[in-house]
């Protein structure tokens, strides 16, 4: 799957300005965590500090109840760990992706000149020595699979020298869900935790690696130094420290999600999956009602793997839900 996002892309074909278009196409929170003045000037001017990277990472792992005796690595953005998987576990003889999910992990490997499987459910795999690779809630269907159920899962995996890596970019919109305080009685689990979507914030670039001591070490001999810039240090600390915000922010987007399903299901159109921050609809004809959206100024994301496919992120206000629904109603 690849991303949304690009309005200029939208903006060429059908026209515009920016400020025209509501954007649709992305999964990520329409209502950022505030910024202004968390990030000192010395932060922008002053390479980034390991006292202050240090803090971040003790908060990430409280925030995220991180299992004591897990190793907890920084990385600008979890896609910056996703191109080095293939290096981290070069050991693995086969690499399986439960999907549809996102692109990017077949990607990283085939740059190394190696396959990585698709499979459509989380099942013990027929050959030994695999990594499996986990979205969970996935993109862009939601599906979630329960923690004991995954624990259940890795368990098997071990006896068969194989190993998990669990993708909760999602994640924060349903913590109980997690795996992370079960991470440290596993060898062959691993966590990606992804900042920016729940945030808000995507452009500034700040994810997670979570898993034994040995191999965050060599995750972090491959990132190199300063990693993680010190303006993103200091919003990351701050905002996965506010937990008020969170649950706000968590009640906030379960309500305008129940209110644009509402005016999705107005229009007898199927919603299939997806989870608070997008829903994922099927048609009969999904690139049609995407261009047919786009006439109206409104961006959506459309799937090469499914022409019936459509997923929607998540309108901010009541107005937008209302120009939502008129233009589906034109369909």
């Amino acid at each position: 799957m690849l991303h949304g996002g690009d309005l200029k892309q939208a903006i060429e074909v059908y026209g515009g300005d920016f400020e025209d278009w509501l954007d649709l196409s992305t999964g990520i929170n329409p209502f950022s965590y505030p910024i202004d003045g968390v990030a000192e000037a010395a932060s922008w001017q002053r390479l980034p500090a390991d006292g202050a990277l240090a803090e971040l990472i003790e908060t990430a792992k409280s925030t995220y109840e991180i299992s004591p005796g897990t190793s907890v690595v920084a990385a600008a953005g979890t896609q910056t760990v996703i191109q080095l998987l293939p290096l981290l576990f070069a050991g693995f003889e086969r690499v399986e992706i439960v999907g549809p999910t996102y692109g990017s992990y077949a990607d990283a490997w085939q740059l190394f000149g190696k396959k990585a499987h698709l499979i459509n459910e989380l099942k013990m795999p027929e050959t030994p020595n695999c990594l499996q690779i986990l979205v969970n809630p996935n993109n862009p269907d939601g599906r979630l699979y329960r923690a004991e159920d995954i624990l259940h899962h890795v368990d098997g995996l071990a006896q068969r020298g194989s190993a998990l890596l669990v993708d909760e970019a999602y994640g924060e919109l349903m913590p109980s869900a997690s795996i992370g305080t079960y991470l440290n009685g596993y060898n062959n689990l691993y966590l990606l935790k992804s900042f920016g979507k729940f945030f808000g914030l995507a452009g500034l670039r700040l994810g997670f690696f979570c898993g034994p001591v040995d191999i965050c070490r060599v995750l972090k001999g491959l990132l190199g130094c300063w990693a993680v810039s010190g303006p993103a240090i200091a919003i990351g600390h701050k905002a996965l420290a506010d937990l008020r915000w969170q649950r706000e922010m968590r009640e906030q987007l379960h309500g305008l999600s129940q209110l644009q399903e509402n005016v999705i299901k107005r229009q007898s159109i199927e919603i299939i999956g997806g989870t608070e921050l997008y829903q994922l609809i099927r048609v009969r004809e999904g690139a049609k009602l995407h261009a047919h959206l786009a006439e109206y100024k409104i961006w959506s994301r459309i799937f090469d793997y499914d022409a019936t496919w459509l997923r929607l992120g998540l309108c901010r206000n009541s107005n937008e839900l209302d120009r939502l629904e008129h233009a589906l109603k034109m369909f």
